[in-house]
């Protein structure tokens, strides 16, 4: 059933692509053109919804036009991706997320095709929802001025593409159970099959961990740090709390949990975040920072060997020192661009150093399998109590503006909702000490997305120290054979 009345009308939207592109091309329409190509998405966005409708209703379902539907959203959003980015009106960075996401489904689709799994990829109501917020977004965006003298669209639209393309990665990562996605279900349990979003968790953790130099570039300027942090805390639990209410998850029932999450929570968020953010914004350098952030791994490893009695192999150590070494390569320009070091930036990087350590440490050893989004927000909650009453230190004021509401999304989507949720999905599945090896990685995956994004220069001896970096976590991380018995 190529030709029916819904899939003509699924056809229709990928035809609409070079009518919305060459409007702005249309020098003669002038500033009606944003209005032109608004019209145009608009009247074509709606066919998504009514091809489906009309297919169920006159009884043409088909299996090509299931095939074709999602292909035809991707052209269109993609397309107008790109001509958004060029307008510069929607940020690379995050076109890059939504494309790269819409190239993995669609991989990962063909993939469970070929294995007979199929079914567990259809498409799941968050999806749609996300699809609309989606397309509302890149409405805004084109059309590009006041909508009826009140809603300001190229701020509302820049909120809802970073909504949609954020919340649509985490929901992506944090679904993915062995070979399908159970919004029900996602406690860290022991028995979770090794699937390839599973083994995919560490590398999809350092990618996301690592942008966090972008809420600092486009954040710190307009809002002080303990004061960005709470709101950010705030928003957090919010979107964990709407989460956990439509995904009905299970609040841990043992009050000495509630204890422990705590605990981990104010060490993890509250000390870390708050001790690194405070010491950048009085003066000390990012490259400093990371530096002394960096020893986390080191510290985790003397600790599990000398205290806890675990093993820590020479192989390990030598994987430590040696991504340490390429840590310290990488950010040297920046150490020897000059920072300010006071006794109180160091007494605040060392407290985020030892806090994110004993906090790894503890939530590794106290905190038993609990759900990820009633973790998070125990843990947020926590943070938000101790960081609230230290903003009234702060004389500086919020300034909100689409730079800020930017830099606040991200870092409640992507760095919270997606980058800590994988964090403790992680403390709970590995070692506490090839875990933390893999924050290694994250200097120098921002030096590269610095690179990408803002064409800060990369020199042979980043490139040195990353291979170094890489080559030290692959040694802690490295899993030993097994050994037969003779």
């Amino acid at each position: 059933m190529f030709l029916t009345i819904p899939t003509l009308m699924t056809w229709a939207r990928i035809v609409a692509i070079p009518l919305i592109v060459g409007v702005f091309y249309m020098e003669w329409l002038g500033t009606s053109r944003n209005v032109a190509a608004t019209v145009l998405f608009v009247v074509f966005a709606l066919t998504d919804w009514l091809d489906g409708y009309l297919a169920r209703k006159l009884g043409q379902t088909s299996s090509f036009g299931a095939f074709l539907d999602p292909v035809a959203d991707k052209f269109l959003v993609c397309a107008c991706l790109l001509v958004l980015v060029d307008l510069q009106r929607a940020d690379v960075f995050l076109a890059l997320i939504i494309i790269g996401r819409e190239i993995a489904i669609s991989a990962l689709r063909e993939w469970m095709a070929t294995i007979g799994a199929n079914r567990s990829v259809a498409v799941h109501a968050v999806g749609k929802i996300k699809t609309g917020v989606q397309m509302v977004a890149i409405a805004f965006l084109l059309f590009d001025g006041m909508f009826l003298g009140l809603i300001d669209t190229r701020l509302w639209g820049t909120g809802l593409l970073w909504l949609s393309g954020v919340d649509g990665l985490v929901h992506d990562l944090l679904l993915a159970k062995g070979r399908a996605g159970d919004p029900c279900s996602l406690s860290m349990t022991a028995d979770l099959d090794e699937s390839a979003w599973i083994r995919a968790m560490p590398v999809v953790f350092v990618l996301i961990w690592s942008t966090g130099f972008i809420v600092a570039k486009f954040g710190l300027p307009h809002a002080p740090p303990l004061g960005f942090l709470a709101w950010r805390y705030f928003f957090s639990i919010l979107c964990f709390l709407l989460w956990t209410a439509w995904a009905r998850a299970l609040w841990p029932s043992d009050p000495r949990q509630w204890l422990h999450l705590a605990v981990a929570g104010v060490l993890m968020h509250a000390g870390y975040l708050g001790g690194v953010w405070v010491a950048i914004e009085v003066g000390m350098g990012s490259g400093l920072a990371a530096l002394i952030v960096g020893l986390q791994p080191v510290l985790t490893a003397v600790w599990v060997s000398r205290v806890e009695g675990g093993q820590v192999t020479r192989l390990q150590w030598l994987g430590l020192l040696l991504g340490f070494g390429g840590l310290v390569l990488v950010i040297w320009r920046k150490l020897l661009a000059g920072t300010e070091v006071s006794a109180f930036t160091l007494s605040a990087t060392v407290f985020a150093l030892l806090s994110i350590t004993v906090g790894t440490l503890y939530q590794k050893r106290h905190v038993r399998a609990t759900d990820v989004r009633t973790a998070n927000a125990i843990q947020l909650g926590a943070a938000l109590i101790v960081t609230l009453p230290l903003t009234w230190l702060e004389s500086e004021p919020m300034s909100w503006n689409a730079s800020l509401i930017g830099a606040m999304a991200w870092a409640v989507l992507g760095l919270t909702l997606g980058g800590s949720s994988l964090l403790y999905l992680l403390i709970q599945r590995g070692a506490a000490t090839a875990v933390t090896s893999l924050l290694y990685l994250v200097p120098p995956t921002t030096a590269v997305m610095a690179w990408l994004l803002f064409d800060e220069l990369i020199t042979a001896v980043t490139l040195i120290g990353t291979a170094l970096t890489a080559v030290g976590v692959a040694l802690v991380v490295r899993q030993p054979r097994a050994t037969t018995p003779s």
